[in-house]
């Protein structure tokens, strides 16, 4: 279903931990054709490693200030698990401190962003 509303122009924002890991790492071929064709991501790991966000120069968030998402420390829940990723026909969008690509974005036939972790935590 979603496939079928971004081939007919839609547009998409998702985020969470895992998504990448249980398409990409985990998920069947079709799985993965979805996460590269649709979320125009690739899996790379599993665990950023830090809760630190840098947006990329050139990306949609360029001027944004850096950030953090919750850790669990603040009354939210833990985003245990932060996905690294890779494009894949996209552009970089914001990266973990240490470089590791966090956020994609793509706008062609249809437009979607995509986050290695989730929204809500920021």
């Amino acid at each position: 279903m979603l496939a079928a509303f971004l081939d007919a122009g839609g547009g998409l924002f998702v985020t969470g931990t895992e998504i990448a890991w249980d398409l990409g790492a985990k998920g069947s071929a079709e799985d993965q054709a979805f996460l590269k064709d649709y979320l125009k991501a690739s899996y790379a790991t599993d665990d950023s490693g830090t809760y630190q966000i840098q947006p990329v120069a050139g990306g949609i968030y360029e001027g944004v200030a850096p950030f953090a998402f919750d850790d669990g420390t603040h009354g939210s829940y833990n985003a245990a698990f932060p996905d690294t990723l890779t494009v894949q026909g996209s552009l970089k969008s914001l990266q973990y401190a240490g470089g590791a690509i966090a956020g994609v974005a793509y706008a062609g036939a249809f437009k979607a962003v995509y986050f290695g972790f989730p929204f809500e935590t920021i």
